[in-house]
């Protein structure tokens, strides 16, 4: 039988680890830059996002709201990303 909610909860546990794979490889990435053995995980492309110079602003007098998104990816991040799914894989 379908449960909605189980797999709603599903979805959101992949987003999450996903992301969280992202963020630490993708930081483990940009930390090694410098180390000559481990340079290669921080390759990648310049970044990509919108709004690269200024956020966008929506001011309404007493409430001011800024929205801005950059995506930095790197060859750490994608290996992240890989080894998170794997490890969700087998919980």
């Amino acid at each position: 039988m379908y449960n909605k909610t189980k797999t709603g909860k599903r979805v959101w546990m992949w987003v999450l680890i996903v992301l969280l794979g992202l963020i630490v490889g993708g930081t483990v990435g940009y930390y090694v830059e410098n180390v000559p053995y481990l340079s290669w995980l921080s390759l990648g492309p310049d970044p990509i996002g919108l709004s690269l110079d200024e956020p966008l602003r929506l001011s309404l007098g007493v409430i001011q709201f800024s929205l801005g998104l950059t995506l930095k990816a790197n060859i750490g991040g994608a290996l992240g990303v890989i080894v998170a799914v794997i490890l969700f894989k087998r919980t």
